[in-house]
Order: structure tokens, then sequence, then C-alpha cells
């Protein structure tokens, strides 16, 4: 409002200036792709995003703008809203995590294998004496090696988007595999017996007429 002192024809200009103006807001992930249902709140009033973007009505002046969605960093600006305006907020994805449990065992005998050092995505494990290890890692592709004592080295990859055990069944070393041979004899005459079982680090066999076994691939230790 402006007063003038009017004694001629005169010319006035009047300059109007809209009272509420347009706010786009728009929500991109981190690889600029366009985000829905983000929940955005301007000036008390919350929408979501739909194809990426929701417009508000705003009064001139400062402005708070807040965005947010489950799974999603959330974003906020304030801004001197002067005319319509968009603005672009960006959403990191947070990373989804699960556990990944590692069993390693000896492939012949099931035996678990304690101390086995296992790498994977960064991060170093070593089995219990259960032969378990865990860890906790993003969903996704990861690649693990596994070594231990008197075994061959063991790499593989897997897909992680839920919970899931890993079982990894170890090769003993050519080396350190023996061949363990029993012979069983009558206890009074001292004769061969024929037909015993004999079970031995998870491999069960019978004597032969000469009242010998023999299971190979028996790793070395105390038995």
């Amino acid at each position: 409002t402006n007063t003038i002192n009017l004694n001629q024809d005169t010319i006035l200009s009047v300059t109007l200036s809209k009272a509420v103006l347009r706010l786009t807001v728009r929500t991109l992930d981190q690889n600029n792709q366009a985000i829905d249902g983000v929940s955005v709140q301007v000036g008390g009033t919350t929408q979501l995003t739909v194809g990426g973007q929701t417009i508000f009505n705003v009064p001139r002046g400062s402005t708070l703008v807040q965005a947010s969605r489950p799974g999603f960093s959330s974003a906020q600006t304030t801004l001197d809203v002067q005319q319509d305006t968009t603005i672009t907020l960006s959403l990191t994805q947070q990373a989804t995590v699960h556990t990944a449990t590692f069993l390693v065992t000896n492939i012949f005998t099931g035996t678990p294998l304690s101390g086995a050092v296992i790498q994977v995505s960064g991060s170093t494990l070593v089995t219990n004496g259960a032969g378990i290890a865990t860890a906790t890692l993003p969903s996704g592709q990861h690649t693990f090696t596994v070594t231990a004592a008197g075994f061959s080295n063991e790499q593989a990859s897997f897909t992680l988007n839920q919970n899931t055990q890993i079982n990894v069944a170890m090769t003993p070393l050519t080396s350190s595999l023996q061949k363990a041979t029993f012979t069983v004899l009558d206890a009074s005459t001292r004769d061969p017996v024929e037909g015993v079982e004999i079970g031995f680090q998870g491999v069960a066999t019978l004597t032969d007429r000469q009242g010998k076994a023999t299971i190979l691939n028996v790793q070395n230790g105390t038995f």
C-alpha cells in the first residue's frame, strides 16, 4: 500500500508479489535415481514423493525442508523462498547387513577345524573349537579365502541376502596324509580275525582274511 499526492494526470506502476509460492522438492538416491515414497516435511505439512518429487504451496520467506525414508539417510535444508523454486535433496541408501556363519571341516572326516583363518571382504576371522566363525556383512557378493595348517587353501564366492551358513570342506595336503593299517588277532590263538568292523575318523571298514583293515587319507596327528 502506498499514498500519492495526485494534482495532475499521472501514470502509476504497481508491482504485485505472489502471496503464496510453489516449492517443488525432488529426491534422488546416491546414483541420481528418483526415490518415491520419501516423506517430505515443509512448514508443518508432510507429503510423500511420487515420481521422485512433491509440490508445496509456501509463503515467502525462510522455510525448513526435511526428507526421510526408511533404509535411507535423512536430508534437510533451509532456504529463503522469494519465487517459485525447485530444490533437490539427496538421500543415501543404507546398507542392509546379514550374518555369515562359516563352518570349516576336514573333507574326509567331517571333523571341525579349529584355528582356520578366513579372509572375507576385508575382515579376518578365526574358527573356534567347533570350526565356526561369524561375520556381519552387507548384502551382496562376497569372496572368501580359508587357510589352515596342513590343508590346501580354499577360495569361493557367495551372495548374501539373508543370514547364511557357508560350509567349507578343507582337503589335507598330500604330505600330511597317511595310511592307517589295523591288525586284529585272536587273543588266545593269535590267529587273524576276519570280518571285524574298524571305525576310525568317521570311516568304517572290515578286516580281511589276514585280520587287517586299511584306512586311507588319515591326517597326521595323535588319536
